[in-house]
């Protein structure tokens, strides 16, 4: 079945992406959405603004908020030179809360060194439960597909130690 979106979408002759369904694209203009957000990327801003007028008078409510300046938690933070810098702070600071960490803490540059393979302390004592490693392994791992593809390896190690409850 073919959602009014989606017909609307086709009318309006973007090509539906075969990779993922939420993702149109019609010319050098792209459109994509995640449950009732969408945001269109075109390097003309007045193809955007026009595009967003086609739908609107093919009947789908629109709203445009202007720039892109946060999607899904993730901020953008635009450059003199053309660079977009991604970022997730706020999810971040949850996380650092969320192990309880100090704001002077001493923490290393690098996350880990990607030629080492972490082991089971067998002689380590139990977990003393001040947070949850699931939720927290989950956190992290939004944050390195999002913004922070540094942290892939680190993430992936640490996730290996996810029991199953």
């Amino acid at each position: 079945m073919v959602s009014a979106f989606n017909k609307n979408m086709k009318t309006a002759k973007y090509k539906q992406s075969s990779f993922d369904e939420c993702i149109f694209t019609k010319e050098n203009l792209i459109f994509f959405f995640y449950v009732d957000d969408g945001i269109f990327l075109c390097p003309k801003k007045y193809k955007v603004d026009d595009a967003i007028q086609e739908l609107r008078d093919a009947t789908l409510e629109m709203e445009d908020q202007g720039d892109l300046t946060n999607y899904l938690d993730i901020n953008f933070t635009y450059q003199r030179d053309g660079f977009i810098i991604m970022s997730q702070p706020q999810l971040i600071n949850q996380i650092i809360k969320d192990v309880k960490l100090m704001a002077n803490s001493h923490l290393p540059s690098t996350p880990a060194a990607a030629s080492k393979l972490l082991q089971r302390d067998q002689k380590a004592k139990h977990f003393n439960g001040r947070f949850h490693y699931r939720s927290l392994i989950g956190k992290i791992n939004y944050l390195d597909k999002g913004t922070r593809p540094d942290i892939s390896y680190a993430t992936h190690q640490c996730a290996r130690f996810l029991r199953r409850s």
